[in-house]
């Protein structure tokens, strides 16, 4: 079997690409595979991410109004300390100490288990679902709680890689969306 590069040998191969991507082109293609594959589901509460200088932006999901007709918003939000939580969406936003926004900590929180797709982040994915952080383990804390939830990958084509390292903990993906679209992902093989 081939040996899968390090966590740290694919998040520094990861940043020297994504430094290539460009993310508003991106964004904007993701963002409209994401519409239409979200207007086609069942109604729910959807868990977004708002980007940061270096992630694929869906932040305009939330003010889309078939959107909003069809689905409550939520989004992450990283406290100083301690683990991400889930909050409503309102127009009242802080920045965080990294420069991404995020919901006030008074907006009103969202139980995980009223969370019917979350949308993740991440440096790169695998086909099988695979997700490489940025090495905080944020998400892979907060995943665990939203075991209900269908869990959506975004992220740039050319960062979805055959196959990543993953540990016993990481969560895999339902789906990928990129530029190219929604994907439902593979089932990993069985190690051996």
């Amino acid at each position: 079997m081939e040996e899968l590069p390090t966590k740290s040998e694919s998040r520094a191969w990861a940043r020297r690409v994504l430094a290539g991507v460009d993310r508003p082109r991106i964004s904007l293609l993701v963002r409209g595979h994401l519409t239409r594959w979200l207007l086609a589901t069942e109604p729910t509460v959807l868990l977004l991410y708002l980007a940061s200088a270096s992630e694929v932006s869906i932040d305009a999901l939330a003010k889309d109004p078939r959107l909003q007709s069809r689905h409550r918003f939520a989004a992450t939000r990283t406290p100083a300390h301690g683990q991400l939580a889930s909050h409503e969406l309102r127009n009242e936003l802080e920045r965080h100490p990294f420069g991404f926004p995020q919901p006030l900590a008074t907006a009103p929180r969202v139980a995980p288990q009223d969370i019917g797709v979350v949308l993740v982040p991440g440096l790169a994915f695998d086909r099988f679902g695979g997700r490489l952080g940025h090495g905080k383990g944020y998400y892979d804390r907060f995943l665990p709680k939203l075991q209900s939830a269908i869990r959506i990958g975004i992220s740039a084509e050319a960062l979805v890689l055959p196959r990543l390292r993953v540990e016993a903990h990481d969560l895999s993906m339902h789906w990928l969306a990129t530029e190219a679209g929604v994907t439902r992902v593979g089932t990993a093989p069985q190690p051996a």
